[in-house]
């Protein structure tokens, strides 16, 4: 292309200009430290590639300490034709401990036919 092509107004912009030939000196030590320098910017490169695309495993075993506590679990679940008498709730953990029979806090409340509470009154 020609002088006064397409991107010669962008040679304007060129913030490190050209010197002319008879300033440039090309030496051997000049070319082994571009040589150099393009190695090691490759191997960078390709090294922070290799390690982006790597998984990284971290694998950790907690104790969990807290075992003595109770964790708050709160559900609402209607049985419309069943008596209240028969419903009971038990429950075991991760561990395998048991609780049968929880009495602790639940409510059951008598409903209707259409499933709405047919008093205030909560039978235990």
């Amino acid at each position: 292309m020609g002088k006064n092509g397409a991107f010669a107004s962008l040679r304007g912009l060129d913030a490190f200009g050209k010197t002319l030939d008879p300033y440039r000196v090309r030496t051997t030590s000049g070319a082994l430290l571009s040589l150099a320098s393009l190695f090691l910017i490759l191997t960078l490169t390709l090294a922070e590639f290799a390690s982006y695309r790597r998984i990284a495993e971290d694998v950790a075993l907690e104790v969990d300490r807290s075992r003595g506590e109770k964790l708050a679990v709160k559900i609402d679940v209607t049985f419309p034709r069943v008596p209240c008498y028969l419903l009971s709730l038990d429950i075991m953990d991760i561990s395998g401990e048991h609780q049968d029979d929880v009495h602790a806090e639940v409510s059951r409340n008598r409903i209707d036919a259409m499933g709405k509470r047919i008093d205030g009154k909560q039978s235990a």
